[in-house]
């Protein structure tokens, strides 16, 4: 599973750096290999589904703003119920989905 996690980061950092800077190559759609790498970490249970990609966009210029403003929007919602301690969970779940909108879409 070591030479796994490293072929993927390096695999990452070449798609990220293409990203950076679109002159750099790419791998091509008809190339099976990022396909195959996915199948087999998840087969294998190395995945985090989480901080999966589903789609890429460009960076959105306004996002931070108005992802803060959606937070504290949110927060001002949250109650704490003492019987049955609801507080915890519904942050963790704002907080995840913050998390996941983080990494679809900035």
């Amino acid at each position: 599973s070591g030479v796994c996690c490293i072929y993927c980061r390096s695999l990452l950092a070449d798609i990220e750096a293409h990203y950076q800077d679109p002159s750099l190559p790419y791998p091509k759609e008809d190339n099976n290999l990022l396909y195959e790498i996915t199948a087999s970490l998840e087969a294998a249970g190395i995945h985090n589904p989480l901080n999966k990609i589903y789609i890429t966009t460009k960076r959105l210029p306004y996002f931070p703003i108005v992802n803060f403003l959606f937070i504290i929007a949110q927060l001002t919602k949250l109650q704490y119920s003492k019987n049955q301690g609801e507080f915890q969970s519904t942050l963790l779940i704002l907080t995840g989905e913050i998390k996941v909108s983080l990494n679809q879409l900035y």
